[in-house]
């Protein structure tokens, strides 16, 4: 037993001392007890200052710890830089890995880590996450690499350290602090140098400006910014390729700093990737950075609709003479600007059978893909009778609506509703009207049509430039000439107008379905039961000015919630597909609602920068420039631009990607530097290793120390249950002896 005070035992023997004499004095004065009583408080309390003196004393007893041994490590460094992809025949990096890889799979008496390096560290621990073949590091740190390494807690024991790399490194100047890391810890730096003396000549597509949104089949302009170094007039090629198909391609002999170089393509119908491909030159030091790829967004912002109009006759056109009678809806739409009609007719009106086919390119049948069918936002279909469908194209048409927010509108006739059996179909949930029991349900005469008051507001509805104006237009609604029979409108349904005589029997409806939304037009909107409706609605009945405007109104809300449509308002792009740290990217927005000023702000996604304010330039363009800093982490940048409607806060929202090139310091001294491997090696007692053969043997001569360390740990006697219940059984007796009695 050893005492460990926290204070000198002179001062503790002085407070025992002083401690008991005034016991002493104070307890054998008390005249009110007898001095049996005094005697046994005087021992019970110089018994307790006793032990209280032991507690400050501190006893302890010390103890053996055998701690577990620990294992030598070896640790591989390998220079993950780009400056190891520097060479003609194989590069360095090729060079490394055919050493390296046979023994990562290898079994070592003593554990081997395998570490990529460039500005930071990386254990191997899965060899399957990592890209075997280029490196990829913008800056090396070899020296803080080995600092770092040897200081981490696990690397209590490194026996050997092997660097296989070019010796090229950013940190010189920190060798000192590297090789003074390695004595510290007795580790040996052994190093395995790859490269060899060569001329800086290089070859680089730089940049490419293009456009990233597109048409379809629209005309794009590729301008490839080329780079030259040490290489001077030799002829090159750059070529233009999508997938395995060479789209075009530019040949020139004059090569020399920075050249433009100019290519073309046609878009598809459909986004698509493409790669442009400089041919290396004899002896580059890098081919890496020979292609870069791009992607062009092919997109339509006008809203698309599919209208098949059964009624194939022609009928008077406003002004004079006839059009069929598909005309009428598109050339209501056709006035937006922003709307495209497919018009299809079929070849004989039939209650079953039949054919039918596009009215101006005689293209047969309905979209015979799904793909094709979701090109559209807008389904309209009048008088056409559910055979000629496909229970596919049927079911696809209803996802259309309910999953990707398209519009859906059945016009009377006699085969639509009821009378044309498409109660019977999976469309009978999504058409706003009960619809059973009216197989042959229609009728011929003069149905006058009633707006309910408190649907004059819909959207639908606004076809004048004031309330007045619009209360006066809707009064000179024309009757209809006949109509479907059916039910009742669904619960869910806004009815926009039934029949004056039944208003049981609603003519307009409309509902949301899904996410998109259907509406029911039970009388004919060309020909037929239409007619009036269709060439005289207009001012003092000429014309059909109101009747253009409700068909345009219709078709903009039921495609209002359209996926296809939405995604297409807000395009964002940048001026260039890629850039480097430290530079500015121009962000742009293109809003093709330019009637209304948006809120427009783009936001980083890898990373919270904050959100980026999108200036309006006018004609529905905003524009904002973000800094990428020195330091970003990521290779690529990622925005999401939103637009907000400043009243009713409806958004829309799309995104835009642009590749990030980190400042490369590697290709400023491409030859590879020995010297400060040389260095490192001697000063720490390494090895100079010269083939793969040397690599295994080092690491299988590193033997397993199985030292163990052994240290005392002192353990205080005095801190126990008992001994403080000691003190508390005396108080007790003590203060009990003075109060009996």
């Amino acid at each position: 037993m050893n005492f460990n005070p926290h204070i000198a035992q002179s001062v503790i023997t002085g407070i025992a001392i002083l401690s008991a004499l005034l016991i002493v004095l104070i307890v054998w004065r008390a005249h009110w007890m007898s001095k049996t009583k005094c005697a046994l408080i005087i021992l019970l309390r110089l018994f307790i200052v006793a032990i209280l003196v032991i507690i400050m004393l501190n006893p302890v007893r010390e103890l053996d710890t055998n701690q577990k041994a620990i294992p030598n490590k070896n640790l591989v460094l390998l220079d993950h830089s780009t400056s190891m992809n520097i060479g003609s025949n194989a590069t360095r990096w090729e060079q490394m890995m055919s050493d390296v890889l046979p023994l990562m799979d290898e079994k070592f008496k003593t554990p081997v880590e395998w570490v990529l390096f460039d500005s930071l560290c990386l254990s191997l621990d899965s060899l399957d996450t990592w890209n075997k073949k280029q490196a990829s590091g913008t800056s090396t740190c070899l020296m803080k690499s080995i600092e770092d390494l040897l200081q981490q807690a696990n690397n209590k024991q490194v026996s050997n350290l092997i660097v296989c790399s070019d010796g090229q490194t950013q940190d010189k100047n920190r060798l000192g602090a590297a090789i003074a890391a390695a004595r510290s810890k007795g580790t040996a730096i052994s190093v395995m140098g790859y490269g060899k003396k060569t001329s800086l000549r290089n070859a680089s597509i730089d940049n490419v400006d293009v456009a990233v949104n597109a048409s379809p089949n629209e005309k794009l302009n590729v301008n490839a910014i080329l780079n030259f170094n040490g290489v001077k007039g030799e002829a090159f090629s750059v070529q233009l390729w999508q997938n395995k198909k060479l789209i075009d391609e530019a040949k020139s002999v004059a090569c020399d700093g920075n050249k433009h170089v100019a290519l073309k393509l046609k878009t598809g119908v459909k986004s698509a990737n493409y790669e442009l491909r400089l041919k290396p030159f004899k002896d580059e030091i890098s081919i890496i950075d020979n292609k870069c790829s791009f992607h062009v967004n092919v997109s339509d912002p006008r809203i698309r609709v599919l209208y098949m109009e059964g009624t194939n006759a022609n009928y008077p056109k406003p002004g004079g003479g006839g059009w069929p009678a598909y005309r009428y809806i598109e050339q209501a739409c056709d006035e937006t600007g922003k709307i495209d009609v497919d018009p299809y007719v079929v070849d004989r009106q039939l209650a079953v059978g039949g054919k039918i086919y596009h009215a101006r390119t005689h293209k047969k049948g309905y979209p015979k893909t799904k793909e094709e069918l979701f090109t559209y936002d807008v389904i309209i279909c009048s008088d056409i009778n559910r055979t000629i469908f496909s229970d596919a194209q049927l079911k696809w048409t209803r996802e259309l609506i309910e999953k990707n927010g398209g519009g859906f509108c059945m016009i009377g006739g006699n085969t639509s509703f009821g009378s044309g059996g498409w109660d019977k179909t999976v469309l009978e949930k999504m058409i706003p009207v009960d619809m059973s029991g009216f197989q042959r349900g229609y009728t011929n005469g003069y149905i006058h049509p009633t707006i309910p008051p408190e649907n004059l507001n819909h959207p639908i509805w606004q076809l004048g430039y004031s309330t007045e104006k619009n209360k006066d237009i809707l009064k000179s609604h024309p009757p209809f000439h006949g109509t479907n029979f059916v039910q009742r409108a669904k619960p869910g349904a806004r009815i926009l107008a039934y029949w004056k005589d039944n208003k049981n029997m609603p003519l307009i409806c409309v509902q949301s379905y899904g996410k998109g939304r259907s509406m029911a037009f039970t009388s004919d909107a060309a020909g037929g039961w239409g007619e009036g409706y269709q060439d005289k609605w207009g001012p003092n009945r000429r014309g059909n000015k109101y009747y253009r405007k409700f068909w345009a109104n219709t078709v903009l809300w039921l495609a209002e919630n359209s996926l296809r449509t939405k995604s297409k308002t807000l395009l964002a792009s940048t001026n260039r597909i890629s850039y480097f740290t430290n530079t500015p990217i121009e962000i742009r927005a293109q809003l093709h609602d330019k009637e209304t000023i948006y809120k427009v702000q783009a936001q980083l996604t890898e990373e919270k920068w904050g959100t980026i304010q999108l200036h309006n330039v006018g004609n529905g363009e905003y524009k904002a420039y973000w800094q990428i800093p020195q330091n970003y982490a990521f290779n690529k940048a990622s925005f999401i631009v939103k637009a907000i409607h400043p009243e009713t806060k409806k958004e829309f929202s799309c995104s835009v990607h642009v590749n990030v090139i980190p400042t490369n310091n590697e290709f400023a001294q491409p030859n590879p530097d020995f010297k400060i491997l040389k260095k490192l090696m001697m000063m720490t007692g390494g090895k100079n290793i010269k083939t793969t053969d040397e690599l295994e043997a080092l690491l299988n001569n590193s033997a397993l120390n199985s030292s163990v360390e052994s240290k005392k740990a002192t353990v205080p006697i005095w801190n126990s249950w008992y001994l403080f219940a000691l003190l508390l059984f005396l108080w007790t007796v003590e203060w009990s002896i003075r109060k009996w009695g």
